[in-house]
């Protein structure tokens, strides 16, 4: 229970940590919109009157509505249901607590017809250690359609900034709360998260951290001890006390519109927030974002080779049945009523990344994952790219399935569907290095062609990490483990690009004939499915490509859909990675950074059905209309 004692201590902890508070301290946000409707959301800290006016142009004089509501609770934001709206427009709102402090932002309704182009933004994972997230200062001046917060918007269960009260993990709803106002709280004269979210709409969804590490909501409370004493033993963890304080804190400090199941006859879904969502946008795109975290079953440890067999295991699910029909549903109708692009933001991977941490992500869930990705293969939905987080890097892949659901005896199936990756705003430490720490471990960096199918040495020679004389030097130490950490010493001072390209072909070879699924794909697109061109992040003299894989930067994804052509450009957009001891000892210099553009490709879409008959009927006019003039 939470004591006034403990309150107290935590506001003690968040006053001597943070900056003082502004009379809107977490910034304003607009989100869950659709064509015709959004919640506004704004948090004072004090007590008394919040307006939200709602504008039609940026000089603020067209007033559309005006809704007054009241702060009763300084750590309780307010919200706002706006309908009525009119699709396809650009508004501008403004909130004014009892101060007389106002902020203002902008969102805009989405189109209902026509193909009228499209840019948004994605990115997940933030830590409060490590605000003001400069990664993604330069999403305001992009003007985004919207935003998409892929989970771990909080650490709950990590030391930071707010926990000199808060011993690592949350447990109460104040504790929540203020792991929220931590990380839209201005650090270092710094607010990017606050500045993003009053720049566009945010849809926002919860991976594991919101409430702890790796949970799965669908298992009984009695299958993790984090939750003992939270409910009865066989209680699902989506039904304890500790989700549910998570869960409220995420809805409240989020601009969501709150939506719980209810009648699906599946008693792990009933009576639990519902954070799926489905827009679309006219004829240029749909977007479905699910929930992958709060109906999962209990992972499987895919480093026990007793064990890691169990996630062939039919029936079991990380979506529950509802939500996974739901999904099949919305991606039909999507193809059916000629909508180009469908986007699934999905919180963990669907790609094939390897036995290592398998049972986190949807490959941990095999059966479910095959049934999915058949689904779209068998009813050829098109221009279908599944957009995650949390691993905190960005890798780019194709989506295959065995024809019979075993990877061992059955033929890879493309989906005709890939995957993008997006790295974190701010996760200590990103893909790249967590990797490499893991390779060295390993000793795959002595590797000298005796012990692998890779010659490790050899090839940070090729890419010139390693000079002849230190390539001769390493390779004669009389150890595995001696080479491996004098060449990894090396490795960790070469530049970024370098890094990624030895630790692509890595990956790629462990890929191959990977333990638990057998030979899986090396990281990139099929051109032989995929029609793309790379513009930038392209390594040349390599067999790596960098634009397909971005794993040593903090940052954000971009993805514009051509308005003409349906073309879908995504550019990368980062900073290198710092640590938490690089910002405490130089703030300035991190909070200076700019993004820039690390990668950018661009994918042609493939026309969907009514557009190729169109452009078929009108070549044939066009060959009649010749031989007619031929004629004459």
């Amino acid at each position: 229970m939470q004591t006034s004692h403990t309150h107290a201590l935590l506001i003690a902890a968040l006053a001597s940590t943070l900056p003082s508070f502004a009379a809107l301290p977490n910034g304003i946000a607009a989100g869950d919109t659709t064509a015709t409707s959004s919640v506004l959301w704004a948090r004072s800290d004090t007590i008394g009157s919040l307006t939200f006016d709602l504008y039609s142009d940026n000089g603020l004089t067209n007033l559309v509505t005006s809704v007054s509501t009241t702060v009763t609770d300084i750590d309780l934001p307010v919200k706002t249901y706006l309908s009525g709206l009119t699709s396809g427009t650009q508004y501008y709102y403004k909130a004014t607590d009892s101060t007389n402090t106002s902020l203002t932002g902008k969102f805009s309704t989405f189109a209902t017809s026509g193909y009228n182009g499209l840019r948004f933004g994605v990115s997940g994972d933030w830590r409060g250690e490590l605000a003001s997230y400069p990664a993604v200062k330069n999403v305001p001046s992009r003007d985004l359609a919207f935003w998409v917060s892929l989970g771990d918007t909080i650490y709950a269960d990590d030391t930071s900034k707010v926990t000199t009260a808060v011993a690592g993990q949350a447990t109460t709803i104040a504790e929540y709360r203020a792991k929220h106002q931590e990380v839209y709280t201005s650090t270092n004269g710094l607010n990017s998260l606050a500045d993003l979210r009053a720049s566009t709409t945010v849809f926002a969804t919860i991976d594991d951290h919101e409430v702890t590490n790796d949970f799965a909501g669908g298992a009984p409370i009695s299958s993790d001890s984090r939750f003992a004493g939270t409910g009865a033993p066989t209680d699902l963890i989506n039904q304890s006390t500790l989700f549910k304080a998570g869960l409220q804190a995420f809805t409240e400090y989020n601009p969501i519109k709150r939506e719980v199941y209810s009648g699906t006859g599946d008693a792990r879904l009933d009576g639990v927030d519902k954070l799926y969502r489905q827009r679309s946008f006219g004829q240029d795109a749909s977007l479905m974002m699910v929930d992958a975290r709060s109906f999962r079953d209990t992972e499987i440890d895919t480093s026990n080779p007793a064990t890691a067999a169990q996630v062939y295991t039919p029936g079991r699910t990380m979506l529950g049945a509802p939500q996974i029909a739901e999904l099949k549903s919305d991606l039909l109708n999507a193809q059916q009523n000629g909508v180009r692009w469908k986007f699934v933001a999905f919180p963990e991977p669907a790609q094939q990344l390897g036995a290592l941490g398998a049972g986190d992500r949807l490959e941990g869930y095999y059966g479910e994952r095959t049934d999915l990705l058949k689904f779209i293969k068998d009813n050829s939905i098109q221009n279908t790219v599944f957009i995650s987080a949390d691993i905190h890097g960005g890798v780019v892949n194709d989506l295959k399935f065995p024809s019979n659901g075993n990877p061992f005896t059955g033929t890879s199936t493309h989906s005709l569907a890939w995957e993008i990756t997006t790295g974190s705003v701010g996760y200590e430490q990103p893909f790249g290095p967590t990797v490499e720490g893991f390779a060295n471990a390993q000793q795959l960096y002595g590797l000298n062609g005796a012990g692998g199918t890779t010659n490790v040495l050899g090839l940070l020679y090729s890419y010139g990490v390693l000079n002849l004389t230190q390539y001769l030097t390493i390779n004669s130490l009389p150890t595995q483990g001696e080479r491996s950490n004098a060449a990894y010493s090396i490795l960790v001072t070469a530049n970024p690009a370098l890094r990624n390209a030895v630790l692509q072909v890595l990956l790629n070879g462990q890929l191959a004939s990977d333990q638990l699924y057998g030979a899986l794909d090396p990281i990139g697109l099929d051109p032989s499915v995929f029609n793309y061109t790379v513009t930038a992040g392209n390594l040349p003299g390599t067999p790596a490509n960098e634009a397909f894989f971005q794993t040593f930067s903090f940052g954000w994804n971009e993805f514009e859909i051509d308005a003409i052509t349906g073309a879908l450009k995504v550019t990368t957009y980062g900073i290198p990675s710092y640590t938490e001891a690089e910002l405490n000892a130089n703030p300035s210099l991190i909070t200076a950074q700019n993004p820039t553009v690390l990668s950018q490709f661009t994918v042609q879409a493939i026309p969907e059905p009514a557009t190729t008959a169109a452009m078929a009927g009108l070549a044939a006019l066009v060959l009649v209309a010749a031989r007619r003039r031929r004629a004459s």
